[in-house]
């Protein structure tokens, strides 16, 4: 004698299932829920509160002292504002943040939550440390704490390619505005065209004292060495002029 399964379904259920509902286990889980919730919230404030702090002043005093050991950090210049034809221009790393700043790339906009607490360690009169560290995090972004750590004589070097690149295009733009003011060399027989032209290269005007020339070459020599990162062809023709100059 077999067992049919289809009898199952209709055999009476003895003991129907039992329905239960502990309310005192749901309010305690309810209440280790919240407990829960709250304590997810301190630790997001005390985050957000650690991410107010994340660059002290004191950071920026470290990164200064880095800084300050590279050989190439004297070559840096804090700069300063040159009257032109065109207005007032500013050099060194004054012109460069300044310049960064035009172009969109001042580091508190792009740097989200990281920008308040750069600004506020970043406080006090322009310095040439505070300079170098907001032109930093200008061109390397969030990770600008990292390169100066651990790169500090590259963050140098590039600083210094950006002001040089920047302060040879105001040279030219002020030799070309000097030259279509000043008569052309036909019109002046008592001013020789090749001495005009190297004072152009050295960003001297005619009739430029010889300590002018030596100081101009000095200074330009010094950015356009290749063995610093300068541009041969320049140097040569800075070498040029001062030769033609002072012969």
């Amino acid at each position: 004698m077999g067992f049919d399964p289809r009898s199952w379904e209709r055999a009476p259920q003895r003991h129907p299932p039992r329905v239960t509902c502990n309310v005192e286990a749901l309010l305690a889980d309810n209440d280790a829920l919240r407990r829960e919730v709250a304590s997810l919230r301190r630790q997001l404030h005390q985050a957000l509160s650690q991410a107010q702090e994340l660059i002290p002043p004191e950071q920026v005093e470290r990164w200064g002292q880095i800084l300050a050991r590279q050989p190439a950090w004297r070559e840096l210049r804090l700069g300063a504002s040159i009257r032109t034809g065109a207005g007032v221009s500013l050099t060194g790393l004054r012109g460069l943040v300044d310049e960064l700043r035009r172009q969109g790339r001042d580091p508190h906009p792009q740097l989200g939550s990281l920008g308040p607490a750069l600004e506020r360690a970043l406080q006090g009169p322009p310095s040439k440390v505070r300079l170098a560290v907001r032109a930093a995090f200008a061109l390397y972004g969030p990770s600008a704490g990292d390169w100066l750590e651990e790169e500090p004589a590259r963050v140098v070097a590039e600083l210094l390619r950006h002001i040089t690149r920047r302060e040879a295009a105001q040279a030219r733009q002020r030799a070309e505005q000097q030259a279509r003011s000043e008569p052309a060399s036909g019109q002046d027989p008592g001013r020789d065209p090749d001495q005009a032209e190297a004072l152009r290269t050295l960003g001297l005007a005619w009739g430029a004292s010889r300590d002018a020339v030596k100081q101009a070459h000095r200074r330009l020599a010094k950015r356009h060495h290749p063995d610093l990162g300068g541009d041969a062809s320049t140097f040569l023709r800075i070498q040029a002029a001062y030769r033609r100059l002072c012969a």
